[in-house]
């Protein structure tokens, strides 16, 4: 697969450039440092090679791979230097940061959702699963950051160490003893020179004070309402309901023809805990005896809005729904519109199951 690369920084001189050469010289710098997503990496280095070609051209490039290694670019009369740039806790010599890109940080039981919600206050780019989730690399600003990971520390199951980046500035950010610790890192070249160079091209340099805050306090859960006769399925404990459903649907009774309370449980909010998650699984197997509108759609909610593991439920016990089946094209193709990958791949699932 093609390779691509981010400018992050660039500036061009052709005053050394004869008059007649400067407007081809312009046109091919802009060719060069475009962040057009479909420049690969070979491309922008042949569009960077036709540009040196130019005679007295000089230009330097901050870049960025994929992998987020930068490094920096001079052309200076058809002489080529590149420069590593180099992540650093300390401003006078290379002190690797202790976290790295897009890390894995582990959850307590139950905790996905706080987490998710944490990290949402701070950023879009946030994904995970039950037990896991992955640091999102990019945060809209510092404070909302360092907010947002506080949160996020009771949530953890043990120490975490990331980088991160805000506006293209870097953060070695670590969440261990009921602390965040925050260290901004320098950019350093081997060269002094080279470290100036890119501090001005990319606006690299440091502005932040290293940071430690505590972590927030946990949300409280709240305690579920004393069982009511009258709410069997959403009041009392996860056992007391998954019992009160298990009366209402004994084999030896009917089977209910009203499914009302059943799709209200499943949607409820009341149920949204991971405490609640067997009851909801089980009320999916039910539901997904009766091929009705109402049913279809709560599969459709819950193929878009439920959690992974119950969303597995979804999918292999929706195949018995014909009408849902029946409209998994269109909704695969909504979904594909919006840019909604999950909620795609889930249809799909889905979809082969029914076959």
């Amino acid at each position: 697969m093609p390779q691509y690369d981010q400018l992050i920084g660039c500036r061009l001189d052709t005053s050394a450039v004869s008059p007649d050469d400067r407007p081809r010289a312009e046109e091919q710098f802009a060719l060069a440092t475009s962040n057009d997503s479909d420049l690969a990496v070979g491309d922008r280095q042949r569009e960077l090679e036709a540009l040196r070609q130019i005679p007295g051209v000089r230009a330097e490039l901050v870049l960025e791979h994929e992998e987020g290694g930068r490094y920096l670019v001079i052309f200076d009369h058809a002489r080529e230097v590149t420069a590593e740039i180099r992540d650093s806790r300390r401003p006078d010599r290379v002190e690797p940061p202790r976290g790295e890109l897009l890390a894995t940080a582990p959850l307590k039981d139950g905790a996905i959702d706080d987490a998710l919600a944490a990290l949402r206050e701070a950023t879009e780019d946030v994904d995970g699963s039950d037990d896991e989730l992955e640091l999102p690399r990019h945060f809209r600003d510092r404070d909302a950051m360092l907010a947002a990971l506080a949160k996020l520390g009771p949530c953890l199951r043990g120490r975490v160490a990331a980088l991160v980046e805000i506006d293209g500035r870097r953060y070695d950010v670590e969440l261990a003893d009921r602390q965040v610790r925050c260290t901004p890192l320098h950019a350093l070249c081997a060269s002094p020179e080279h470290t100036r160079r890119v501090a001005e091209l990319a606006g690299l340099a440091v502005v932040d004070e290293p940071t430690v805050i505590p972590y927030a306090a946990p949300p409280k859960k709240p305690r579920p309402p004393k069982f009511d006769p009258e709410r069997p399925l959403l009041t009392g404990s996860s056992r007391a309901r998954l019992d009160a459903f298990h009366q209402l649907t004994d084999w030896r009774k009917p089977p209910p023809d009203d499914v009302t309370i059943f799709i209200e449980a499943a949607r409820a909010p009341a149920n949204r805990d991971k405490a609640f998650a067997e009851l909801r699984r089980e009320l999916y197997r039910l539901l997904a005896k009766y091929d009705r509108p109402e049913v279809v759609e709560l599969f459709t909610w819950a193929l878009r809005e439920e959690d992974d593991e119950l969303a597995n439920t979804v999918t292999y016990v929706g195949w018995r729904l014909e009408s849902l089946i029946a409209q998994l094209p269109a909704l695969r193709e909504q979904a594909t519109s919006a840019g909604d990958q999950r909620f795609a791949a889930r249809i799909r699932r889905l979809q082969s199951e029914a076959r």
